[in-house]
C-alpha cells in the first residue's frame, strides 16, 4: 500500500502516506519491537506536518512519546509530548485528550512521580467518561489505583481499584479483571485486610490457570 501511495499524485497523499506509515508503527508496538514502530512513527510525522491534519498529528507526537517511554528514554518521550500539547488544548478532543493524559501519566508513573501520574490519568478518565468509553474507564482507574498504590495512598488506590472493577464487571471485560485483580491484592494487603488480599489473589489465579487452559486448546 505505501509503495503504491508513494507513486501516486492523489491530492490527500502525504495525509495517506502518514497515516499508513503509522498504522505500521502501532503494529510492531502491538509486536514489542519498540525500535521498528519508533522508525515508522518517525517517518510519518513530517507528512502529518505537510498534510495540515493537526489531529493525525497530534496521534503521531503521543505515539512517538509512548514508544520512548517503553524504551526508558524518558527525556525523548518528554520532548514530543511537548510538541503535541499545544496542538492537544487547540483540538481539546477527548479521544485524543484520553491517548495524551493516559500516555503522559504513563511516562510519569515510569517516573514514579506518582502524584502528577494521577492527575493525568485523572484527565484521561474524566473524557473516557465524556464519550461513555467503558474500556478506557476501567483502564485509566486501574492505573490511577496503582499510582496511589505507589505513593502509599492506599485507602485512595483502593477507592479507585474497586470503581474499575465495577465498570469490568458491568462490560465482562474479563482481560482487565487479570490484569485488575493482582494489584488490589497488593492494594488490601498494604491495608492488612489480608481476607481481601487473598480473595483478589484468589481471583487473579483462576484467571490465570483459565487462561492457560485455553491457550493450551
Amino acid at each position: 500500500g505505501l509503495e503504491l501511495l508513494e507513486k501516486t499524485d492523489h491530492p490527500r497523499k502525504a495525509g495517506k502516506i502518514g497515516t499508513c506509515l503509522i498504522n505500521m508503527g502501532s503494529l510492531y508496538f502491538s509486536m514489542g519491537q519498540n525500535d521498528k514502530a519508533l522508525e515508522y512513527n518517525l517517518k510519518a510525522i513530517p507528512y502529518h506536518v505537510a498534510s495540515g491534519d493537526d489531529e493525525m498529528a497530534c496521534y503521531n507526537y503521543v505515539f512517538v512519546a509512548s514508544t520512548f517511554t517503553q524504551m526508558n528514554k524518558y527525556d525523548s518521550a518528554q520532548k514530543y509530548f511537548v510538541i503535541a500539547l499545544p496542538l492537544i488544548k487547540k483540538l481539546n478532543k477527548p479521544a485524543i485528550n484520553i491517548e495524551y493524559y493516559g500516555k503522559t501519566g504513563l511516562l510519569h508513573a515510569a517516573l514514579k512521580e506518582w502524584r502528577q501520574a494521577v492527575d493525568d490519568y485523572n484527565k484521561a478518565y474524566s473524557n473516557a467518561v465524556t464519550v461513555n468509553d467503558a474500556y478506557n474507564q476501567c483502564f485509566y482507574l486501574r492505573l490511577t489505583a496503582e499510582a496511589y498504590y505507589g505513593e502509599g495512598s492506599y485507602n485512595k488506590a483502593a477507592e479507585a481499584a474497586l470503581k474499575s472493577l465495577a465498570i469490568i464487571q458491568s462490560n465482562k471485560f474479563e482481560a482487565e479483571a487479570l490484569r485488575l485483580y493482582y494489584p488490589m491484592s497488593q492494594i488490601y494487603a498494604a491495608k492488612k485486610e489480608f481476607a481481601n488480599a487473598y480473595k483478589y489473589l484468589q481471583l487473579w489465579s483462576d484467571l490465570v490457570r483459565a487462561k492457560n487452559q485455553a491457550d493450551v486448546k
